[in-house]
């Protein structure tokens, strides 16, 4: 209450009429009136006119700063600029915010109920929900289809290089590890920051800390945009849905994005998997998971036509994995390590009934082995296709090739022990335009007899201190016959037997043969297809002699002989 008697100053601008002088004191009780305000002064205020709680009955115009309206929040307006009046509810509407819900955003306090009130008040229109603090996730949470959780992190990440930990102190969601947040078809996260519950930061002990799935799909068409997962065993996982769309999602869990069983394609970009909980620290950057796991489990190969751009993995100990996959291209992803951190460990590895594998300008550096490719024997369309690809400092092989077909053009493989390993003897390997550089062995290591090894004439050879092409098996080897029927893979095979021939089946123009034989034969030349022309007509073989014959596709030539 003001105290009297009270002397206001005045200024008016009219120095030759009165002005009203009013005067409301600063509690907002009592209104004194004066007549007065000639020019400049004072005036006493001794006597109030209001007292008590004021009620205005005229609304303030908007002159005077008000709304010209006295119910604000029930009252049409019409905003600047704008053709359609809309209350001040209405409007607000336009933005949920979990608070409205009831949330308290301290990371502390359960929020769940509150957040998931506010998921739910759309209806079926579906529509954006916001958070600003820390909300705390006790219980599963399930976003319905087609509303967005919308964090207000665009692109979060350390405080410093490699240091500077802050993700215990923005705002995110903490979810504890026996929840998860499970996305209906159409709904995901947008610029949220999702830590699991008591995460330490920076962490102590990875392997034995990290639990639970952060986000679980439970529908087609869910997303993950602009985010980061930290502390799970698994950030991400589907199963049984399409089409999921995840962009520069950054993680460190022990393993990272997992779709299985998806039959509509899948993108995945720009995504990061790196331990930003432990790097600069002296605690463990490795993980023992899988940073990207594509798989199928039905009959045949799934996956279908999956794209993965522009992700990279570092410390996993394997860090893309397809499985069973049908027709899916990674291009210009990496997967880095720091060299012996695991035995065994992968950068690239496409096994099952996988087919038709494209890598295009990929990256593995650091690994145990580079890449490996086991994609069986049972279907023609199980190949690799690698396009300008490096593969750097593996401890054991650049590339390892156990079963199925792949093709090698472009790129370079270097500081590698041996650069390519082929163990199987039905697989195809098409090498071209590959630069070996600094490769401390063999560019080839043969395991499996001859394989069906082709090297193009356009790949560079640096120095190496081994053979080119090294075997550590015997050759293939083919009972003699008449006709001679040999394997339509291969160049060099052992024939057994005496049984001679004159004709020899699978020639084609310009392909050439090594014949290496176990017991004395005789080869005469003949007539007609696929006949053997033979220097002086005829070739007597001991043991040990070999024959060199080249196919014009009409007929074998001899080249050279060691009888």
């Amino acid at each position: 209450m003001t105290t009297l008697p009270l002397t206001v100053p005045y200024t008016f601008g009219n120095t030759t009429t009165q002005n009203q002088l009013t005067y409301l004191d600063a509690d907002f009780t009592t209104i004194f009136n004066a007549v007065n305000g000639i020019g400049n002064g004072s005036v006493t205020l001794s006597t109030p006119v209001i007292t008590g709680a004021l009620t205005l009955s005229t609304p303030l115009t908007a002159a005077n700063g008000g709304t010209g309206v006295s119910n604000a929040s029930l009252t049409p307006i019409t905003a600047t600029g704008s053709t359609t009046a809309r209350t001040l509810g209405d409007r607000f509407a336009n933005v949920v915010n979990v608070k409205d819900f009831g949330a308290v955003e301290d990371g502390v306090t359960d929020d769940t109920s509150a957040i998931q009130a506010a998921l739910n008040s759309f209806g079926s229109f579906g529509g954006t929900v916001n958070y600003n603090g820390r909300v705390y996730i006790a219980s599963n949470l399930s976003v319905p289809s087609n509303v967005t959780i919308k964090g207000p992190q665009f692109y979060m990440g350390n405080n410093a290089t490699d240091s500077g930990y802050a993700y215990n102190s923005i705002a995110g969601i903490v979810l504890n590890s026996s929840a998860t947040i499970s996305l209906s078809g159409g709904s995901g996260l947008f610029g949220c920051l999702v830590i699991r519950k008591d995460q330490a930061v920076p962490e102590t002990n990875p392997s034995a800390n990290f639990a639970g799935t952060a986000i679980t799909a439970a529908g087609d068409d869910v997303f993950l945009h602009e985010c980061m997962i930290l502390g799970f065993a698994q950030a991400f996982t589907s199963n049984n849905y399409n089409r999921a769309n995840i962009r520069d999602l950054k993680f460190d869990c022990t393993a990272g994005i997992k779709i299985q069983n998806s039959n509509d394609i899948v993108h995945l970009n720009n995504c990061h998997g790196w331990p930003f909980l432990t790097t600069g620290t002296s605690y463990a950057t490795n993980r023992s998971g899988t940073a990207y796991l594509i798989s199928y489990t039905g009959s045949g190969s799934g996956g279908d036509w999956t794209r993965v751009n522009n992700c990279f993995s570092y410390g996993y100990e394997t860090g893309f994995s397809l499985i069973a996959t049908g027709d899916v291209i990674l291009s210009n992803c990496s997967a880095d390590q720091s060299p012996t951190t695991y035995s065994g460990q992968i950068g690239f590895s496409i096994t099952g009934s996988a087919q038709r594998t494209r890598l295009m300008a990929c990256l593995a550096s650091g690994q145990d082995t580079g890449m490996y490719f086991d994609t069986g024997t049972a279907s023609p369309y199980g190949f690799v296709e690698l396009t300008n690809c490096s593969i750097f400092t593996s401890n054991t092989s650049g590339i390892t090739v156990n079963t199925g077909d792949v093709t090698i053009i472009g790129g370079n493989i270097d500081n590698e022990n041996t650069a390519i390993t082929l163990n199987s003897l039905s697989s195809k390997v098409f090498v071209d335009a590959v630069s070996f550089i600094a490769v401390t062995t063999n560019p080839f290591l043969l395991n499996a007899n001859d394989g069906n090894l082709y090297i193009g004439n356009n790949n560079y050879f640096g120095s190496f201190s081994g053979n080119p092409i090294s075997n550590t098996s015997a050759v293939s080897t083919v009972a003699s016959a008449s006709p001679m029927v040999i394997p339509n893979t291969g160049t060099v095979f052992g024939v057994t037997g005496s049984t001679g021939f004159s004709v020899m089946n699978y020639g084609w123009p310009a392909r050439q043969i090594i014949l290496i034989f176990n017991n004395s034969i005789t080869l005469t030349s003949g007539s007609g297809n696929n006949s053997l022309n033979l220097a002086g007509g005829t070739f007597t073989a001991t043991g040990g002699s070999t024959l060199t014959l080249v196919s014009n596709g009409g007929a074998w030539f001899e080249i050279a002989r060691k009888s």
